[in-house]
């Protein structure tokens, strides 16, 4: 009966992954990274990943950022601007691992 249920529902999202990516991304457009703020993009062994970095930092506050997205949506695009604010009200630099996202990449391939 609950599967009957559930099937019998329509799909909460009726857009593609792609494209609720795309518009979780898009709030780049408004939110910026600050202008003084530095993003250097690395490889946190085989993650792509981004140091960010506010003026005075000090090398040993490092705070690890995993964006939020529920391991589906999100990216430096989407988090940015909160990821340097944090970085930036701490006095630290952030590491912004750019992790494989589901549905194509299952847990744990996240983690």
């Amino acid at each position: 009966m609950i599967l009957t249920l559930l099937r019998s529902r329509p799909p909460a999202f009726k857009e593609t992954i792609e494209a609720q990516r795309e518009h979780t991304d898009s709030i780049d457009r408004v939110f910026r990274i600050a202008a003084d703020v530095i993003r250097t993009q690395v490889a946190a062994g085989s993650v792509p990943a981004h140091w960010i970095e506010a003026p005075g930092a000090k090398a040993d506050r490092i705070i690890l950022y995993l964006h939020g997205g529920g391991y589906v949506l999100g990216s430096i695009r989407s988090h940015g601007e909160l990821i340097s604010r944090i970085a930036r009200a701490t006095g630290g630099r952030a590491l912004a691992p750019m992790y494989r996202l589901a549905p194509e990449h299952p847990f744990p391939a996240a983690v």
